[in-house]
């Protein structure tokens, strides 16, 4: 137990960084396999039910430590995390047991479901004296379900590759399969080489670069495939031995998230191997990436209907056909496969009609008529001219820019290939106030957050979004100074301060979001930098982003709109 705790608070420490994966790396190599087993089991983001609300935890143990039920709400106000706060709470075990992880979760935890209320409270109540301090905390998470993995499933497969030796594609597709909690099953996701190795290898990803210099800069247009640039998921739609499987760039291998494009894909010839993005669509329109997130939790990879949101797959290039790589190929003759690969699927030219130049909001086609495995098509442009105006009008249909790909290119993964080339819009920028702020320096990594930013509405300031800042030493150290002395409120690791600093948001765009307490939500926030002569009380308000979302939608002109402004940032 204590094995699996020190993993979990490394692993807050290292918040996801290039450390996870050696930190991994050494629980799987060191645990024995029946814990092993179970720490992959939650560490990927599966659990079991929730078995006791937060609430009836915490009456148990006010009951049990005896303290009053205000002392708890101050304690929590303090500490920020209830589980953490009752362990802290509670007196100190009358009866220590050295639990190892598989045996406190296979007699503790899992027989709690089926148990009544009171089984409930005296096997919990029983586990707290038998636990202290991160082992306590830990246990309060699970049989609550709150547990949260501060671990990326890339990070865990690139770990777990190291320790095996396997390539990390073939640990993706194995923890696909019917895949359990016990030391056999362990044993077997690390077992030596066997046929799914090919069956499971995706292609190394060919990436754009950002176009810095002038368009007239590529030469002649008729040498350019150009294509919008949605704002999605990349990802590579795999179609062998009669498995489909779907390899996102950043994350692995995860095909159980959107089931309906594995379906669509079993109508693909076997051997074919697509390369395109994820996008969410409704009625008609691309999502941000944004709204895939919760379809990437652990909570939600289980196949469920109906899936919110619907996405399509626009596919940009095909890798493999018939089981043969033809990467070497040029473009121009991968599309024209492709093209004629997805036809007879009933997949149409992507989500929008590319007839026209630049089309309307209004105009977008469904996605919902043919498969949702889509082709993304070329836009006509006889001149830079023409390219120009589809960058400039890529917002209207809710791409985020265009690409520009050699038509006479090969597939090349390595860093000296500059024949991809995105030119993505412009972003919008707008002041803001900082208002609360965890610790600067982050327990180990200088300048992230997250922080929280706001704007001014009728006197008072409202959270608008949360963004990380990358500063450098002297504006860190000036900042984690400013937040110490200027703590106005505590909630646990958070730190309200007070209203005085500004910064510059940007974001790709703006969108309405009843849940959220502003009623907005900014896509993609990130800070462009510290305006350390502004005011605070010259920020942008609520009013002013009421009005520029009008604005958007009417399709009127961004200047005319005070406040959020348009701005080109290279990153």
């Amino acid at each position: 137990m204590q094995h699996f705790c020190r993993l979990c608070e490394q692993l807050d420490i290292a918040e996801g960084g290039p450390g996870s994966r050696a930190i991994l790396q050494r629980y799987f190599r060191d645990a024995p396999a029946e814990d092993a087993a179970w720490a992959l089991f939650f560490l990927l983001g599966r659990r079991p039910c929730r078995v006791i609300g937060a609430r009836r935890l915490r009456a148990w143990a006010v009951e049990t430590a005896g303290w009053p039920g205000w002392l708890v709400e101050e304690s929590y106000r303090s500490v920020g995390d209830p589980g953490e706060t009752l362990a802290l709470l509670l007196p100190a075990p009358s009866r220590p047991r050295n639990w190892a992880f598989a045996d406190l979760i296979r007699d503790r935890l899992l027989p709690l479901e089926a148990a009544s209320p009171a089984r409930q409270r005296e096997w919990t109540q029983q586990t707290w004296e038998e636990l202290d301090g991160a082992p306590r905390w830990l246990w309060n998470r699970l049989i609550t379900g709150a547990f949260r993995p501060r671990v990326s499933c890339q990070q865990i497969v690139l770990a777990l590759a190291d320790v095996s030796g396997l390539p990390p594609a073939q640990i993706a597709y194995r923890l696909l399969e019917a895949w359990a909690p016990t030391p056999a099953s362990y044993r077997r996701l690390l077992a030596e080489l066997s046929t799914d190795a090919d069956l499971s290898r995706p292609y190394p990803f060919m990436l754009a670069r950002m176009l810095t210099d002038p368009v007239e800069s590529l030469g002649s247009t008729a040498d350019w495939r150009l294509e919008w640039k949605w704002d999605g998921i990349r990802a590579q739609l795999i179609r062998r031995a009669g498995r489909c499987l779907l390899w996102l760039q950043s994350e692995g291998l995860f095909t159980d998230m959107f089931p309906e494009l594995a379906d669509a894909a079993a109508a693909l010839e076997d051997g074919t191997v697509l390369d395109g993005q994820i996008v969410g669509w409704e009625k008609g329109h691309p999502l941000p990436s944004s709204k895939l997130v919760r379809r990437m939790t652990g909570q939600t990879r289980a196949r469920r209907l109906p899936l919110d949101p619907p996405a399509a797959y626009i596919a940009f290039d095909l890798l493999e056909h018939q089981g043969h790589d033809i990467r070497c190929q040029p473009l121009a003759a991968r599309c024209s496969i492709l093209k004629s690969l997805l036809q007879p699927l009933g997949a149409g030219p992507g989500l929008h009609d590319h007839a026209r130049c630049v089309p309307a909001r209004g105009e977008s086609c469904d996605v919902t008529s043919g498969s949702p495995i889509r082709f993304s098509a070329s836009l006509p442009a006889q001149s830079w001219t023409d390219v120009r105006a589809f960058i400039s009008g890529a917002r209207k249909t809710g791409a985020t820019g265009v690409t520009l790909r050699r038509l006479d290119s090969v597939y090349d993964e390595g860093p000296s290939a500059c024949v991809w080339w995105e030119c993505a819009v412009s972003l919008f920028t707008i002041d803001v106030v900082l208002l609360a702020a965890r610790s600067v320096r982050d327990r180990g990594r200088r300048g992230s957050g997250p922080f929280t930013f706001a704007v001014w509405h009728q006197g008072e300031l409202v959270p608008l979004a949360r963004a990380d800042l990358e500063l450098d030493r002297e504006e860190t150290d000036a900042l984690e100074s400013y937040i110490r002395h200027n703590t106005i409120e505590r909630f646990g690791p958070l730190r309200m301060v007070r209203p005085e600093l500004v910064f510059e948001l940007a974001f790709d765009d703006l969108q309405s979001n009843p849940r959220r307490r502003c009623g907005l939500a900014a896509e993609r926030p990130r800070i462009v930098r510290w305006r350390k002569n502004a005011s605070a009380a010259a920020a942008c308000t609520l009013e002013q982003l009421r009005q520029f979302l009008t604005a958007r939608c009417q399709g009127s002109a961004n200047r005319a709109v005070p406040g959020p402004r348009e701005k080109t940032i290279q990153h």
